[in-house]
């Protein structure tokens, strides 16, 4: 059951990205928005997956090497995926966290999110989602660490 999803989801985040000629021309709509990054040392680069209900875009922009890098892309955001992102969302747990490592201090990677709803704007950074303190907002890093995975092998920028 656990490959058919993978095969389902894989195809549906192929279906997109082959369709993104038409929706290049979009933008990230205002209002709730979730920002997740990774960022590793030593020319590894920055990968960011940027969401909102209607639209998400993917970028990558290698440090020491600009042909490497993948110029933001938009596409439409999965009504599933989103669905199940907000679910694991609890704003009150988000905003209390505080975890921010800095892995990339010392050559190794973090990943950040962020989440922003108008006058609300909050951070975290850590290496892995398990040094997550909070378990909804553990899940939800969880969640958005696969999302981004997802999309780095989809523009061959796995890490």
């Amino acid at each position: 059951m656990h490959t058919l999803k993978l095969t389902l989801r894989s195809f549906a985040l192929f279906s997109l990205l082959a369709a993104c000629q038409e929706t290049n021309n979009r933008q990230l709509s205002d209002g709730f928005q979730v920002r997740i990054g990774q960022i590793c040392g030593w020319c590894a680069g920055e990968h960011e997956l940027a969401l909102s209900a209607e639209t998400y875009s993917y970028t990558y922009d290698h440090a020491c090497d600009d042909e490497l890098d993948v110029p933001e892309q938009f596409f439409d955001t999965p009504d599933q995926d989103w669905h199940e992102l907000t679910r694991h969302y609890h704003k009150q747990d988000f905003a209390k966290e505080t975890i921010a490592t800095c892995n990339v201090c010392a050559d190794g990677c973090d990943y950040w999110v962020i989440v922003s709803d108008g006058e609300f704007s909050h951070e975290i950074r850590f290496g892995n989602p398990k040094e997550v303190k909070t378990r909804s907002v553990r899940i939800f890093s969880k969640k958005l660490v696969t999302l981004l995975k997802e999309a780095q092998e989809e523009f061959g920028q796995e890490q």
